[in-house]
């Protein structure tokens, strides 16, 4: 995963006709080995987040920007929630005179859901009424 930053970093260690101080060399080598280690972890988290995003949708989930912006109708939302990240929660859409706002259904804070879907259907009533 090396990239031109870390060649150049790589080849300043050694340049030809000049000479260094080990300490600045040793310096220049661990700045190079961290962006390799940074580079590689930043992969293995996107390819997390695509594998997750993947699911989302295999479920139903679709992306925020596809929602219906329906005052008042509720749906079920996956993102930021109110003080958590990365959350289920139900949430609506509410305007004003300003735009509008996603917003969590309980607590009525404004949210930054990432994706959406409706609600799931309410479960059947355990006793028949008579």
């Amino acid at each position: 995963m090396t990239d031109l930053i870390v060649e150049r970093l790589r080849e300043e260690t050694n340049p030809p006709g000049r000479v260094y101080s080990l300490i600045r060399t040793e310096y220049v080598r661990e700045a190079a080995d961290e962006i390799e280690r940074l580079r590689a972890w930043n992969y293995r988290l996107l390819q997390r987040a695509d594998a997750a995003l993947s699911a989302l949708q295999r479920d139903g989930w679709q992306p925020i920007e596809t929602a219906p912006k329906n005052r008042g109708k509720h749906l079920q939302m996956f993102g930021d929630g109110p003080g958590i990240r990365q959350c289920q929660f139900i949430g609506c859409w509410w305007d004003d005179e300003h735009g509008g706002v996603w917003q969590e259904t309980y607590s009525l804070q404004s949210v930054s859901p990432t994706h959406w879907k409706p609600l799931d259907p309410p479960p059947a009533p355990l006793v028949a009424d008579k």
